[in-house]
């Protein structure tokens, strides 16, 4: 007997949709200003229309590839084509950076954020390239903060 996976991602995006909805009208009550003057509750409105793009998005990819295919697939197996490794490395990188933000400063600790995390998803014998970008993103971003 084969069991029939259901499909849960419509109901993931209509929450991040009613999210984004939330902080957009938690945002008009702050006020928005103009796009060359922006007042308080102009970055948080934006990050909620963004959430609300990709609720949407996410609701109409899920749908259009249910009707596609139908997997079948049972929850285990899908649990078992997970990349435990991965997800364990991701995490523990994301807990170092967050203890390791106040004592080393922004710039080391993003710069060591972004390596970790590129080192680890590609090639571990390269490192070059990693460094570079890594080093590239930790500038840009302390520049676009500063």
């Amino acid at each position: 007997m084969q069991t029939r996976l259901i499909n849960t991602e419509p109901l993931g995006g209509i929450v991040w949709l009613i999210l984004g909805a939330i902080i957009c009208f938690l945002s008009l009550k702050l006020k928005l200003g103009a796009l060359q003057a922006p007042g308080p509750g102009f970055v948080s409105f934006v990050c909620g229309v963004i959430l609300m793009l990709l609720g949407i998005t996410l609701i109409l990819t899920s749908i259009a590839n249910n009707r596609r295919t139908d997997r079948g697939e049972a929850p285990m197996e899908c649990l078992e084509q997970l990349n435990w490794q991965r997800l364990v490395r991701v995490t523990l990188v994301l807990g170092a950076y967050i203890f390791l933000f106040r004592p080393l400063g922004f710039l080391v600790s993003t710069f060591l954020f972004f390596f970790l995390l590129i080192y680890f998803s590609g090639s571990r014998k390269k490192w070059l390239l990693p460094v570079i970008i890594s080093g590239f993103a930790a500038l840009t971003l302390t520049g676009v903060i500063s």
